[in-house]
């Protein structure tokens, strides 16, 4: 599962461009989720494969 901040949003499209540049079909062969509060913690939790983001989640996460 991948996350971003916003299903429109930038980090969305660089999210989906990333993917589709390994052969990966973002819209199909994986899921993407929009959660933002919960992130770090997601990601802390190995909820999650990967996200896209920006401040102040980035530093978070790091």
């Amino acid at each position: 599962m991948f996350a971003q901040t916003f299903p429109t949003g930038t980090h969305a499209m660089w999210l989906y461009y990333w993917l589709a540049a390994q052969g990966v079909h973002p819209l199909r062969e994986i899921e993407s989720v929009v959660i933002p509060p919960q992130m770090v913690a997601a990601l802390a939790e190995d909820r999650l494969d990967g996200l896209c983001v920006g401040k102040p989640w980035n530093a978070m996460a790091a």
